[in-house]
């Protein structure tokens, strides 16, 4: 599938990120790249095929990244799509039923 002008892997365990979604990540790129702290951080809670803190990642490469989900199969489909952009992506990937944390 086709995100911001990026292909991102989507399987079953997945799905399809909407248009709004792209909407949403341009918006969150921009206020993340308008920060004047030499480091930000974006957390992506429920992460799903993990567009959003790619998107992310790619367009604000100083800020640190954190793409939450419970699902092991969200994640290993995360992991996929993060090594096929391994070289220009940072994203930390944190498999957590965040409901139940203690934070």
């Amino acid at each position: 599938a086709s995100f911001c002008g990026w292909e991102i892997v989507v399987n079953r365990n997945v799905l399809i990120p909407r248009p709004e979604t792209e909407q949403l990540a341009e918006k969150a790129w921009r206020f993340l790249g308008a920060r004047e702290q030499p480091e930000v951080t974006a957390l992506d809670f429920g992460t799903g095929s993990g567009c959003v803190a790619i998107a992310l990642a790619l367009q604000c490469p100083r800020a640190q990244i954190y793409a939450i989900d419970i699902s092991r199969e969200v994640f290993l489909t995360n992991l996929s799509i993060i090594c096929l952009a391994s070289s220009r992506v940072m994203v930390f990937l944190l498999r957590e039923d965040w409901a139940k944390s203690e934070i």
